[in-house]
């Protein structure tokens, strides 16, 4: 008999027509999770953005950085402007062909 109720157990389980409050549950706890961290956030942000020795030292840090990384800056950045070059002109080659297609027809 207690081979029986396993295997009823097993396929109540594995029924798809029961729903999994496991998953649920676990869904709900991860939405109350991040509700939390991101009203706790807001409010950590808003006072961080108040207080002048944050953003005088985060002034000082993303300085300390640009300059130290300024060629690599620089770099990425010309790589950018080069390739988005190419793509306003492969757009505009596309886009001529498209409008001498719908001429000809």
């Amino acid at each position: 008999m207690d081979s029986e109720a396993t295997d009823a157990t097993k396929n109540d389980i594995s029924d798809p027509a029961i729903p999994n409050f496991d998953v649920f549950a676990g869904g709900v706890a991860t939405g109350v999770v991040v509700t939390v961290i991101v009203e706790t956030g807001k409010g950590a942000v808003t006072w961080l953005a108040k207080n002048p020795f944050f953003v005088l030292g985060a002034g000082i840090a993303s300085g300390y950085f640009a300059h130290k990384y300024r060629k690599e800056i620089i770099l990425s950045s010309n790589k950018v402007a080069e390739k988005s070059k190419d793509f306003v002109l492969r757009q505009k080659k596309g886009f001529s062909a498209l409008l001498s297609e719908a001429e000809e027809e």
